[in-house]
């Protein structure tokens, strides 16, 4: 009796088991597979290739991923290198023609940062956050002048670039940024080609009157945007 009664024992663990295992694996699915809203963060300037292809690969990975149908791209940075931003842009453009995107001003989304947040199809900034200032900063290549010491075997090897035309290679450009932005932001922004390029900060309560946001609200006010 006592054998008979083991097996039974052991036979409902073992039913026991089978159907807790089913029940977390069930679980485990419904949450893989349920829509997801993703939230990727960018903090401080992005200075170089490293950092913006770090960020790069999150929006790719969210756009590969078929539980991510939308992200919330969290922005507190000043900017960064033209061509960091410049990749970053085109990388969000491409999430937005294909998921949900939001971007939320946490603090700042200044010059290529605002870049970035253009790119997505609706900005929210808190009240105290300021955006804009979009433009350039470059430094003109060094005038070297030949002597028995400097030795060039071209006329731009040591600087790269021509001392006179490098101001209009510069706004080409910031051309290419504004029209951009004016392009992502369609018919909601407010401001001329013009007064875009001014480089202006401006705080959420104005941003939303000049197009350059659209909503006011809370990164939890994003995300359930998104969510929607």
């Amino acid at each position: 009796m006592k054998s008979v009664w083991s097996s039974k024992m052991v036979l409902i663990v073992v039913l026991i088991a089978t159907a807790l295992g089913s029940a977390v694996l069930i679980i485990y699915n419904s949450l893989t597979y349920k829509p997801k809203v993703a939230i990727i963060s960018i903090h401080g300037p992005v200075m170089s290739e490293y950092n913006s292809s770090f960020y790069v690969s999150l929006i790719y990975r969210a756009l590969k991923s078929n539980d991510i149908k939308a992200v919330v791209i969290y922005i507190d940075s000043p900017g960064g290198v033209a061509s960091t931003m410049e990749s970053m842009f085109y990388a969000v453009r491409k999430l937005s023609e294909e998921k949900v995107t939001v971007a939320y001003v946490g603090g700042m989304a200044a010059s290529g940062a605002y870049y970035v947040a253009s790119a997505c199809r609706y900005i929210v900034a808190s009240p105290s956050s300021v955006v804009g200032n979009v433009g350039i900063i470059a430094v003109v290549p060094p005038l070297v002048v030949p002597s028995e010491y400097v030795i060039e075997t071209g006329p731009y090897k040591a600087t790269g670039f021509s001392y006179l035309y490098f101001p209009f290679n510069v706004s080409h450009i910031l051309e290419k940024m504004a029209n951009n932005i004016i392009e992502a932001r369609r018919n909601r922004i407010r401001l001329t080609f013009h007064e875009i390029i001014q480089g202006k900060l401006y705080f959420a309560v104005e941003a939303i009157r000049l197009g350059l946001v659209d909503y006011e609200g809370s990164l939890i006010d994003a995300i359930e945007l998104a969510a929607r």
